[in-house]
């Protein structure tokens, strides 16, 4: 199973909006979920929230929470 991404906004630098759908066989995954990620400049660096909406019934919350956290760690390995 792999997602496929839709930008649905961008307005940099702060917003960004995306349409995600999994390409799958299983019903349970079928469906759009949005995310949207803010970045706001804080002392010291930028804050990254992301917030995730319709998840299909088959993504637990904690699994995508888990999987937000995972992105995030990555991206500020990025640029450390």
């Amino acid at each position: 199973m792999f997602t496929q991404m839709t930008e649905r906004e961008l307005a940099p630098p702060r917003r960004i909006v995306e349409a995600v759908s999994f390409v799958t066989t299983a019903p349970a995954f079928f469906g759009e979920m949005t995310i949207v990620v803010t970045l706001d400049e804080v002392s010291g660096g930028t804050e990254v929230v992301f917030s995730c909406e319709n998840l299909p019934p088959g993504l637990r919350a904690q699994d995508n929470e888990a999987g937000s956290r995972l992105s995030l760690e990555q991206l500020a390995r990025r640029f450390e």
